[in-house]
């Protein structure tokens, strides 16, 4: 979609009324623009018959190099060979509009029969819009591949997160032994025995001489015929940001406990970790759910400890929206890798516990169904420059949220509106030729030379040009209040987290609050505890892009509320 100005916007067959230009030029430039594919296309579908379809002018552009001489040849090539057809003459009932005039004659989707209407400019955009279904041949011609299952941990700060998944990679044959006593060697001097496996995962310098996760770590493995992506979130508060991008592109979560009381309270009091990790992860999209209570045998093995934080934390899942049947227990020792891989071994925990170890239960998570047969969306973290061999120049890390990319193709870099080519990719650390929804990549694009990596942020999205993300500067959500300290009143200002987004915003309405069969409109706050339809927008940056009006899924409490701090006089 192109912006026309802050409030208007141009869906994605509708072109503005300006003068030609000699497309040439503009191709030597070596910048190729979301307008200047527009006017092309334009200008290519008053100059064609109507039997040749969108796609085919689609494809004429991008074979040609957006060369708009060189595409209407193609096209005229391609009128000869087609069998003549009687076209129909327009009504003489109805004058349109210029504009109207502008707007492309669009071909029928057979595999998305119930595709609405083109909406009015004067009508708002709704960014839950069902986009056509579509078909990759990308995916036709290539090797099937395992379907990756994204799976993030979270829990409060120092409940052996690290340490745990760090052991469990170990013990699956993804460390070496030779690494391992040289990660024991190091954290030693540094101080910290009892680290060496977490730094399987913290690579960083600061996180290692911190002893606290900061960034995301990820780690491939794989458990029997299943593929997963290891994301390591940081539990301290001052990294949630990181723990929401985490987060956002898992499948399913292990959430993890530490069972010392007084841990255990510092995580589930108001304010903490585990309370606020579990509520956010399901906000987000997670509903597979295992809680492994850790660090058991610092409590002995107790039994009557285990039953206890399995109660609390029961009662509490359920009523933040986790479903009974999708919530798993297991009792574990991080650090001494009790019940991690095998099935438990220790006598004071066989006497309580038969029941599966952490990772026959990963082995149980099933992927969530991915959107491959949509419009391509793919949701950039990071930008860097590399000189490896598969990926070189300039690079992005993203995540796939729709449809498929397949080395070659032509994307549009969104909000920049610069259309860049896909050089190379790399999944799960080995070259790609495909990658679909749900993979995290990396890919080497070649963009224009104007374009220097440093404008290019986390955040942005990579689109097909066909149908672009929409930019918005406000949107209709439907939130879900928990504890709050104050009411909510009209105007409050949030931030919104979203993928690798972060974005300062404010409510600019609040429309109903739904409470069971009935509903209250225009309230004058929000409460705890409450479920609201609002509008929200944003007031620092004039985008934001939102994920769940790509998959169809209601924003549901994917706001962290701030409180405004008060200037001191």
């Amino acid at each position: 979609m192109a912006r026309r100005n802050k409030n208007e916007y141009l869906m994605e067959d509708e072109y503005d009324d300006e003068d030609n230009q000699d497309y040439d030029e503009e191709n030597q430039e070596g910048v190729i623009t979301k307008e200047m594919i527009n006017k092309m296309f334009k200008d290519l579908r008053q100059v064609m018959p109507a039997k040749i379809t969108r796609k085919e002018i689609m494809k004429a552009l991008e074979d040609s190099n957006y060369n708009f001489e060189k595409a209407k040849a193609e096209l005229n090539a391609l009128i000869n060979s087609k069998p003549a057809e009687s076209v129909p003459k327009p009504s003489k009932e109805v004058k349109k509009h210029p504009k109207e005039q502008a707007v492309v004659e669009e071909e029928k989707v057979k595999s998305s029969p119930a595709t609405k209407p083109i909406p009015s400019e004067s009508t708002p955009i709704n960014l839950n819009q069902i986009y056509p279904n579509i078909e990759y041949d990308c995916l036709k011609s290539s090797e099937p591949r395992d379907e990756t299952i994204n799976l993030v941990v979270i829990g409060h700060v120092d409940s052996g997160k690290s340490t745990t998944m760090g052991h469990l990679l170990f013990d699956l044959g993804y460390v070496t032994h030779g690494k391992m006593t040289q990660y024991e060697k190091q954290s030693k001097l540094q101080g910290k025995p009892t680290f060496h496996y977490a730094w399987v995962l913290d690579e960083g310098t600061s996180e290692r001489e911190h002893g606290v996760t900061i960034n995301v770590a990820l780690k491939h493995f794989q458990l029997k015929d299943k593929n997963f992506m290891l994301l390591d979130a940081p539990g301290h508060k001052d990294f949630i940001a990181n723990m929401i991008s985490g987060a956002a592109q898992a499948d399913c979560a292990i959430l993890m406990i530490d069972s010392k009381k007084s841990s255990f309270s510092a995580g589930f009091k108001e304010k903490g970790q585990t309370r606020e990790h579990a509520i956010l992860a399901r906000c987000l999209g997670v509903t597979q759910l295992v809680v492994a209570i850790n660090k058991l045998d610092m409590r002995d093995w107790e039994q009557s400890v285990y039953d206890e934080l399995v109660g609390i934390l029961d009662s509490y899942l359920v009523t933040i929206g986790y479903k009974k049947e999708n919530i798993k227990y297991v009792p574990i020792s991080g650090l001494i890798g009790e019940n991690l891989t095998q099935r438990a071994k220790e006598e004071k925990l066989k006497a309580w516990y038969s029941g599966p170890c952490l990772a026959e239960l990963i082995y149980e998570f099933k992927a969530s169904k991915k959107a491959v047969n949509k419009p391509i969306r793919a949701c950039i973290s990071d930008a860097y420059a590399a000189s490896s061999e598969y990926l070189k120049g300039t690079c992005v890390s993203a995540k796939i949220e729709g449809g498929a990319i397949e080395q070659g193709d032509k994307l549009l870099l969104m909000p920049l509106d610069v259309v860049c080519t896909v050089r190379g990719m790399m999944t799960g650390g080995e070259k790609a030729e495909v990658a679909k929804a749900g993979d995290a990549v990396e890919i080497s694009i070649q963009i224009a030379a104007e374009i220097d990596i440093s404008i290019i942020k986390s955040g942005m999205v990579l689109s097909s040009i066909e149908h672009p993300i929409n930019i918005v500067t406000s949107f209709r959500a439907q939130i879900m209040t928990f504890e709050l300290l104050t009411p909510i009143p009209l105007g409050h200002y949030v931030v919104v987290y979203c993928a690798s987004l972060k974005v300062p915003a404010k409510f600019s309405k609040l429309e109903k609050l739904i409470m069971g069969d009935k509903e209250k409109k225009r309230p004058k706050c929000l409460l705890s505890n409450q479920t609201a339809f609002v509008v929200i927008s944003t007031t620092a940056v004039s985008y934001t892009h939102l994920r769940a009006h790509e998959t169809g899924r209601n924003l549901v409490c994917r706001l962290l509320l701030e409180k405004k701090k008060k200037k001191k006089k």
